[in-house]
């Protein structure tokens, strides 16, 4: 296992100052670990992605399609 240090400052500085040595801090991590955190984003699967939409799609569709109909008795409410 080849392991990786990281040395960074814990407080903002100007790009090319020199770090203070009390702000140093210095991060040890294995390669295997990064390698496998490389690929943050997720594949996604096409049929997922349609279901989530549908659903989505029908339940905006029932709400304007609920609003429509109390907005119609309400007006025949108020019309007599």
């Amino acid at each position: 296992m080849t392991r990786i240090y990281l040395q960074y400052c814990d407080i903002s500085i100007e790009a090319g100052a020199d770090c203070p040595v009390q702000h140093r801090q210095q991060l040890t991590i294995e390669r295997e670990t990064l390698e496998s955190a490389g690929n943050s984003i997720p594949t996604l699967n096409s049929a997922d992605v349609a279901q989530v939409f549908s659903l989505g799609l029908s339940v905006v569709m029932l709400f304007f399609l609920l609003g429509r109909g109390v907005g119609a008795v309400l007006n025949l409410i108020r019309r007599g």
